[in-house]
């Protein structure tokens, strides 16, 4: 796991025990540092990344943008399958467009989407599921 600030870790394992899954699961490794720099020097290492990233304001944009994509899908395997937050598309209908059509210019395949309900947040998000192939990608309507 690639988290930028240890002190996260350390407090989720504190205040959201219940929430935050087993941090301490001898399985999970920690890598406290950059996640946009990390990914810019790993190649083909990777089955699955998930980013769970925070809102795309400040610094946190670099996190939504096609370049950093492009990095995520070079650390991937062939086969790897990437997912992501990508924002309400309900809220943010822009920077979910802006995600998927990212990912169509990269050639990742996307799978599938899943839109949830988030009862810690006020609002819901989608889960882009996509897998490191070159193949067309199948769009969701409500993005074209």
């Amino acid at each position: 796991m690639v988290e930028i600030d240890e002190l996260v870790i350390t407090a989720c394992r504190k205040q959201l025990p219940k929430v935050s899954g087993n941090l301490s699961d001898p399985r999970v490794s920690f890598i406290f540092t950059d996640g946009i720099e990390f990914v810019k020097n790993t190649e083909q290492e990777y089955d699955v990344i998930i980013v769970d990233s925070s809102d795309p304001k400040g610094p946190a944009e670099q996190l939504f943008e096609v370049e950093f994509y492009q990095h995520l899908k070079n650390a991937l395997k062939d086969d790897g399958i990437l997912v992501c937050q990508s924002q309400s598309p309900l809220f943010q209908p822009n920077i979910t467009r802006r995600i998927f059509n990212s990912f169509q210019n990269l050639l990742l395949m996307l799978m599938f989407i899943i839109h949830l309900f988030l009862p810690i947040q006020a609002d819901s998000g989608v889960l882009p599921l996509a897998q490191n192939l070159l193949l067309q990608l199948a769009m969701s309507p409500f993005l074209t």
